[in-house]
Order: C-alpha cells, then sequence, then structure tokens
C-alpha cells in the first residue's frame, strides 16, 4: 500500500503533492519523493527530490525543486521489494521517462531478467523501476506516451496502479490501473490523480474513479479514457460531498484517538440510514443502498433484498483484515438469528482454494475501502459463478460497490487511522441490521424481541 499524487496545471505543483501526499501518509512512510518538471523556455527536465523515512524528510533537501513547476508527481512508499532506502524510493526514473507505483509486479524477475539481457542498467531492487525500463523502450520505437504505457502494462501481472511522464512530453500524464487503487480529480484548468480521495479533496470534489485495466491521459485542459484496447471511454465523474474536518486532526493528537471518539456519532449515521425509528422496523430499501455498479444495476426493494438472502443455499461472507472480524462476527448473527447457512473466510484465501460455488449462493463481502484486491477479486470469482454479491462498504463509488449487486453503506466518515476503529464499530453494526431484518421477515425472533433490538 502506498500513496501517490499526481497534478498537471496552472498552480505551483511542488506544494500541491506535498499536501496531498501529507494526507496518504498513512499509506506508507518507508520513503518518500517527489519529481516535478522544469520547463526552461521550451527545454524540459525532471527534478526528483526523494528520502528514506517519513514525508518530513523532503522537507530539507527541497531547494532542489524550488523552481516554478505546474506538473508532478508524488509518492509515500511501503516497502514491499527491496528495503527503505533513498534508491528504492520513488519516483524511479529511465531516461526522460518518470514513474510512480502502487502495487506488485508479480513477473519481476523475468522482466528483470529480459531487460538485463538488453543491457540495461538498474537504479534500485525495485520491481517498479522496470516499468519505467518497459515504457522507455516503447517510446524508443516511436509510440507515443499513452500507447507506450497500454503496452507495457499489459506485459505486467499482479495489482498495480502508476502514473508516469515524461519530459520530452509536457504538460501531460498519463495513468493506469488494475487492482491497485486510482483516483482522477478533475478542475477548472487542472487535473489531478491520487490513489485516495482525500489528497486532492481540497482542490477539487469532482472524481472519477478508474476501473480495473482502464488508462487515462491528463492534461490540464482534459481528462481522456481509455480501455485496454486503446477504445475511449466515457468519463463518468461523481461529486464527493466530504468534510475537509474529516481529514483533519481537529486537536487530536493523531487520528486513531480522533476516530475513537467519532465512534458515536458514526454509529448513530449508520443506524439512522437502516432503522425506521418512529416504527421501530429494519428498512434494507433505505436511501444509502446504492446501486450503481460499473455495468448497471438494479434498485433492490426491500423484499428483494430479504428474499435474496433468505432462499440462499450459502451466504459467503468474505473480507480482508479488520473487515474479517466483523465478518466473522456478522456470520454468527445470520446463523444464530436468522437460521441462515453462512461461512466467513479471508479474501486472501477465498480466492486460492478453488472454492464451490453455486448460482444460488450469495456473497456478502466487507471492506471499509471498497479498493481492498483480494476482496475486490473474490467478488469478481463469484459474480463468474452467477451469483448475486453484496457489499458492506465505507466509501461511496469506490470499485468494490461498483462491482456488486447492491452495498449496503456505512456512515463511519473518512477514516485514515491504519489500526480501524469506527469503520469496525459500523459494519458489525449493519450485520445487526441485517440479521435483525432477515430474523423479523422470518420469524425466528419476536415482535418484542425485534422492538428491543
Amino acid at each position: 500500500m502506498c500513496g501517490i499524487v499526481g497534478y498537471v496545471g496552472n498552480r505551483p505543483a511542488q506544494e500541491l503533492i506535498y499536501t496531498g501526499l501529507s494526507r496518504l501518509e498513512y499509506r506508507g512512510y518507508d520513503s518518500a519523493g517527489i519529481a516535478a518538471l522544469k520547463d526552461d523556455n521550451g527545454a524540459c527536465s525532471t527534478h526528483v527530490i526523494k528520502a528514506p523515512g517519513k514525508l518530513k524528510q523532503l522537507r530539507p533537501i527541497w531547494k532542489g525543486i524550488d523552481f516554478l513547476s505546474t506538473q508532478a508527481i508524488g509518492h509515500t512508499r511501503w516497502a514491499t521489494h527491496g528495503e527503505a532506502n533513498e534508491a528504492n524510493a520513488h519516483p524511479h526514473r529511465s531516461g526522460s521517462i518518470t514513474i510512480v507505483h502502487n502495487g506488485i509486479i508479480e513477473n519481476h524477475h523475468d522482466i528483470r531478467d529480459e531487460l538485463a539481457a538488453r543491457g540495461v542498467k538498474f537504479a534500485s531492487d525495485t520491481d517498479s523501476e522496470l516499468f519505467g525500463h518497459l515504457v522507455r523502450a516503447e517510446r524508443d520505437k516511436g509510440a507515443s506516451l499513452l500507447e507506450s504505457v497500454r503496452l507495457s502494462f499489459k506485459r505486467i501481472h499482479g495489482a498495480s496502479a502508476f502514473v508516469v511522464m515524461d519530459e520530452k512530453l509536457p504538460g501531460t500524464l498519463v495513468v493506469a490501473r488494475n487492482g491497485s487503487p486510482l483516483v482522477i480529480g478533475v478542475g477548472e484548468k487542472e487535473n489531478f490523480v491520487a490513489s485516495d480521495v482525500p489528497a486532492i479533496l481540497d482542490s477539487t470534489r469532482t472524481i472519477y474513479y478508474l476501473e480495473d485495466n482502464e488508462l487515462a491521459e491528463l492534461t490540464r485542459d482534459a481528462v481522456k479514457i481509455y480501455g485496454m484496447d486503446g477504445a475511449a471511454r466515457p468519463l463518468n465523474t461523481v461529486h464527493i460531498d466530504w468534510s475537509l474536518d474529516q481529514i483533519d486532526k481537529q486537536g487530536y493528537p493523531h487520528f486513531m484517538i480522533k476516530e475513537i471518539n467519532e465512534q458515536p456519532r458514526a454509529l448513530a449515521d449508520t443506524l439512522s440510514a437502516w432503522l425506521d425509528m418512529a416504527h421501530g422496523t429494519f428498512r434494507l430499501d433505505s436511501a444509502a443502498v446504492a446501486r450503481k455498479t460499473a455495468h448497471g444495476g438494479h434498485a433492490f426493494t426491500h423484499a428483494e433484498l430479504i428474499k435474496s438472502f433468505t432462499e440462499a443455499t450459502m451466504v459467503h461472507v468474505v473480507a480482508c483484515g479488520t473487515a474479517a472480524h466483523a465478518g466473522f462476527y456478522g456470520t454468527q448473527l445470520l446463523e444464530k438469528w436468522a437460521r441462515i447457512p453462512a461461512r466467513a473466510e479471508l479474501a486472501s484465501e477465498f480466492r486460492y482454494r478453488e472454492p464451490v460455488l453455486r448460482a444460488t449462493d450469495v456473497g456478502l463481502v466487507v471492506s471499509q475501502s471498497g479498493e481492498t484486491a483480494d476482496t475486490l477479486a473474490a467478488v469478481k470469482l463469484m459474480k463468474e459463478s452467477g451469483m448475486r454479491v453484496f457489499a458492506i462498504c465505507n466509501v461511496r463509488d469506490s470499485s468494490i460497490p461498483r462491482e456488486c449487486d447492491s452495498v449496503f453503506y456505512t456512515n463511519a466518515g473518512i477514516e485514515v487511522s491504519v489500526a480501524s476503529s469506527k469503520a469496525l464499530t459500523t459494519q458489525m453494526a449493519l450485520f445487526a441490521v441485517l440479521a435483525g431484518a432477515l430474523s423479523s421477515a422470518k420469524k425466528t425472533i419476536d415482535a418484542a424481541t425485534e422492538r428491543r433490538w
């Protein structure tokens, strides 16, 4: 998990990148770096500063890019390939190409051997650097930057997101994503890219969530979306109405304490969307059920949602990390109270064990961010089996909700701390609501118990 920010426009880019990275530092604090494009009367050059440790380590060497730049990319790293040192910090360069990367190139050994045989010299131990060399090779053959990124991206395996710039093509960023999250922020005469919305929220609230196997070309004046087949796709943006206060510590010493104290409000906001307090009943067809998937979708009524679960031969509850603990808790409620067969599994195990899945089964995945790679892969596996798949998620319009048939949103607000608090409690609360609604429909609890619930 790493943090990525990119900008192209008219404003000074370095400070925008630094501010954005500061809001993503929870995604990686082993090293950080920024690359800015300098234009000297048409002669462009790329200046890179990077350092091991936290983002603040860049400040003492900031004078290295003290010129006015209107195009830059930045990165905070959570080390996977190679130790946490300056050489392995991003951005990485190969000739005129500069890249930042979030993810893992699973076939990096083969690519490294191929590049080494061509005489390529490596400056780091990372898998990420290899992508820059692949893009450079395509550019050297005469391909456009967009086409070079597309061809290179098709060669790598694994979950990855890249932002690429070429000093020979100033004013342009090309980005690609599969499995690792990437969002594009659309502004007035400026555009942004980031691995998470908070990085760019104070500059724009018009967001495009890049889909798996999509590319985008960003200039100051336009954002163009493409599939891996090179065909153009529509730019369907959404408006984000989060408060900037949610990404500020508001006087707390750190985000974890802040978010622990936000739990009562988060629980109240979540439950109020799913309970009819006036009548003491559950409402699964709340307006909080969003039904917009990547491929269109159906707005489920309360009765249809109840039927989907009560007629399921098995409910597969799949999640990772803290969300998995909410899933284990929720599975007990579904079986104990609603008497519905359910099984909870870690997504990282589920996708590889070749589970026996039936079209009459139902999937229920849990994710705070909606971008958890293993959980997203599990969604796709279940959908391939003809199952209906639902999600419990906190981030609206993220990848998992878009892929599922419907989603039960928690209203926890932005969670920055790596150690989850309010996301977990709101997920558990939503499981209680779901189990309660199903129990009520199946009459496995009496009316007095339902009202007390």
